[in-house]
């Protein structure tokens, strides 16, 4: 999981996809809107782990549209 905590992994994988303008997040907490928002600054993932987490779902899912 590239040392992310699994809601940061997966904010930063659909900010990393060209076509995503916005990624909505639900949340109960301020806390929790407050780390989303400071993950979200940091942007999408690196090319590298992006390449890296998009070739798993290649790999063992064939039929994925890169939807989330």
């Amino acid at each position: 999981n590239f040392d992310l905590e699994w809601a940061e992994l997966s904010l930063r994988f659909a900010l990393s996809i060209p076509a995503v303008a916005s990624a909505v997040v639900g949340t109960s907490s301020l806390k929790h809107l407050e780390q989303n928002v400071e993950w979200a600054k940091q942007g999408g993932l690196s090319g590298s782990q992006f390449s890296q987490l998009r070739a798993c779902f290649q790999a063992h899912d064939e039929n994925w549209r890169a939807e989330i």
